[in-house]
């Protein structure tokens, strides 16, 4: 029976990868294929499953990657009202039948590197002032 009442839907999420790589200041962030075989040993991932969060620190990781792994971790619970659970993993001590392994996919999927190229083609100058 239908009722008066406004029906709110649980939210849902897409999982997402993201890949934490580089040295000191330069610690880029990117989103990849949710794909087993684009992680490499070196670099720090975090596994957005929505309200499970896994940060994956890989052995040769370096300990900026790590820290801003985890600060981005924190913003993502936040933005889910804390109702996110979290777990951080060390690669060697990860088994292969975990569940944040059998949530990734084995087949690589296609990436594609095309630029983006804007439609207005026309290049502008604009002065500034604080006149």
């Amino acid at each position: 029976a239908d009722t008066g009442f406004r029906h709110v839907e649980p939210e849902k999420y897409a999982p997402r990868l993201f890949h934490f790589c580089g040295t000191r200041r330069s610690i880029e962030v990117k989103q990849i294929p949710c794909c087993r075989s684009r992680m490499d040993s070196g670099d720090v991932y975090i596994f957005d499953l929505g309200l499970k969060l896994y940060q994956w620190n890989g052995s040769g990781s370096n300990k900026d990657e790590r820290h801003k792994a985890m600060q981005y971790m924190n913003a993502l619970r936040d933005d889910r009202a804390g109702k996110a659970k979290h777990e951080v993993l060390e690669e060697e001590s990860v088994y292969p039948e975990h569940e944040f392994y059998k949530k990734l996919t084995e087949d690589d999927e296609d990436e594609s590197d095309e630029v983006m190229e804007a439609g207005d083609k026309t290049k502008e100058l604009f002065r500034l002032s604080d006149a």
